[in-house]
């Protein structure tokens, strides 16, 4: 994205649950934040059909597992030092099944979100794939409608660390989308 010259937008078609990624999340939001690129993620919701299929008889065509990444990340978040992270994933019970997808997507809900919002991106909930031609219309007018702005900041020192930053308007019905920080590199 460097060579890229002007304003980067990443738009992303996902429902934010990882499943077999080599990188952890805490590995790739720096990137995305350093990419000096907004991201926008068209977040699909399939938290449902995907507890439908988790639930199936291992016989059903429809038949869905957890990865072993996905386990690990639940267990990771939610109760590190549990051994049931460890048992089979196919004796796992229907209640901690559901449990452990509902976790998976509140974990991917709130990392989009945090990667939409450091980047000055956005997280456009997309309820069925008819609702993406409305969507697309919101990014599009969005990106068409931004302006850039810059300042110079009183901590002048190239740390690499993160530096936080509000933007306000006082323009009555405006709003204001911005990153909410940048690295200093």
């Amino acid at each position: 994205m460097k060579q890229v010259e002007g304003r980067k937008a990443i738009v992303c078609m996902s429902d934010g649950v990882d499943s077999t990624s080599k990188m952890k999340f805490s590995d790739i939001a720096p990137l995305a934040e350093k990419s000096d690129a907004s991201v926008y993620f068209l977040e699909l919701n399939t938290e449902d059909a995907t507890r439908q299929g988790l639930l199936k008889p291992k016989t059903d065509p429809g038949y869905v597992n957890f990865s072993p990444s996905q386990i690990d990340r639940y267990y990771a978040e939610h109760d590190p030092d549990s051994l049931q992270r460890f048992r089979p994933r196919e004796t796992l019970s229907p209640e901690t099944i559901r449990e452990i997808n509902a976790g998976l997507y509140k974990l991917s809900r709130r990392e989009l979100r945090t990667i939409g919002e450091r980047t000055g991106g956005r997280v456009y909930p997309v309820k069925s794939l008819k609702d993406l031609t409305g969507v697309y219309k919101q990014v599009g007018d969005e990106l068409r409608s931004q302006y850039s702005i810059g300042y110079y900041p009183s901590n002048r020192a190239r740390d690499g660390g993160w530096r936080s930053i509000r933007v306000e308007t006082r323009a009555r019905g405006a709003t204001v989308r911005a990153r909410s920080g940048y690295w200093a590199k």
